[in-house]
C-alpha cells in the first residue's frame, strides 16, 4: 500500500533540506509520538550524499494503539541525495512480528520560487495472513495523520 502527499512549506529549498536532516528537528518529531529515545548515526557525509541511520526506543505499538508497559528497539536507514532533494529511508523493527512488515518510504523536494514543494511517501506492506491488511492501513492512517503535524514543525524549523 503506498500513499504520498505534497505539501508546501513557506521557506527556500536549502533550508528546509538542512532542517529535514537536523538530528535536533528529527528527535523532536519523533518524541511528539511514541519514541522514547533517539540516537542519530551519521553513516556518509559528502557535499552530494547524507547517510544516517536513526536507532530509537519506542513505545509498542499493537493493533489496539500505544502499549506504555513496552518497547522495541527500531531502525530507520535514511539516505539523502543532497544534489537532487531527494531521500529514501527503510525501516526495520525490534522484533521478530514487526519485521515480517516492509515500510520504506521518501521525500522529493522542489522549489516553488521562495517556498518549497515537499512530497512524502511510504509504501507498506505488512505480509500476514488476515491481518496484514488491517496493520497496513492503520500504519498508513497514522502516516497520514502525522505528516501535518511534521509539516508545521518542519515550517518552524525552516524559518530559523
Amino acid at each position: 500500500m503506498k500513499i504520498e502527499q505534497t505539501f508546501t512549506i513557506d521557506a527556500p529549498l536549502d533550508k528546509v533540506l538542512t532542517a529535514m536532516r537536523d538530528p535536533a528537528l528529527i528527535e523532536e518529531d519523533a518524541k511528539s509520538r511514541n519514541c522514547v529515545s533517539m540516537k542519530i548515526i551519521d553513516v556518509k557525509k559528502t557535499a552530494d550524499t547524507h547517510v544516517f541511520e536513526m536507532h530509537s526506543v519506542d513505545y509498542a505499538v499493537g493493533l489496539t494503539g500505544i502499549d506504555k508497559k513496552k518497547t522495541e528497539n527500531n531502525t530507520n536507514y535514511v539516505e539523502w541525495d543532497l544534489k537532487k532533494g531527494v531521500s529514501t529511508w527503510k525501516w526495520k523493527g525490534g522484533n521478530e512480528m514487526s519485521n515480517k512488515a516492509k515500510i520504506t518510504g521518501g521525500t522529493t523536494l522542489a522549489a516553488q520560487g521562495k517556498s518549497t514543494a515537499v512530497t512524502m511517501w511510504v509504501d507498506i506492506d505488512v505480509p500476514i495472513p488476515i491481518v496484514g491488511k488491517k496493520v497496513s492501513e492503520m500504519v498508513g492512517k497514522n502516516f497520514k495523520a502525522e505528516w501535518p503535524k511534521y509539516m508545521e514543525r518542519l515550517a518552524r524549523w525552516a524559518k530559523k
